[in-house]
């Protein structure tokens, strides 16, 4: 690991799999131009972005009625259909 490399996530204070996986989304061109501090920058902006979307869209999944399980990757249905009501035809 380089010197700029090593500082970035220093800086950034991730778990070790999420610089990684943060690490590897950047663009090696644009990794190699910017300063160790500006990479640790941009790892958060990332981070952040991240755990934003997976916030918003675990929010839909509430409003839709269900809810994620990422240790059964499926979705489970808050009410079952018994308790949905039938609309008038």
């Amino acid at each position: 690991m380089s010197i700029k490399l090593a500082r970035a996530c220093r800086l950034t204070r991730h778990l070790p799999r999420a610089q990684a996986e943060i690490l590897e989304s950047i663009p090696p061109a644009l990794t190699a131009r910017l300063t160790g501090r500006e990479l640790a920058m941009v790892m958060d902006a990332l981070n952040h972005h991240w755990h934003k979307a997976r916030a918003f869209e675990a929010a839909e999944i509430l409003g839709e009625g269900c809810i994620w399980d990422p240790k059964a990757e499926a979705l489970i249905e808050l009410y079952p259909a018994r308790y949905y009501r039938r609309e008038a035809d």
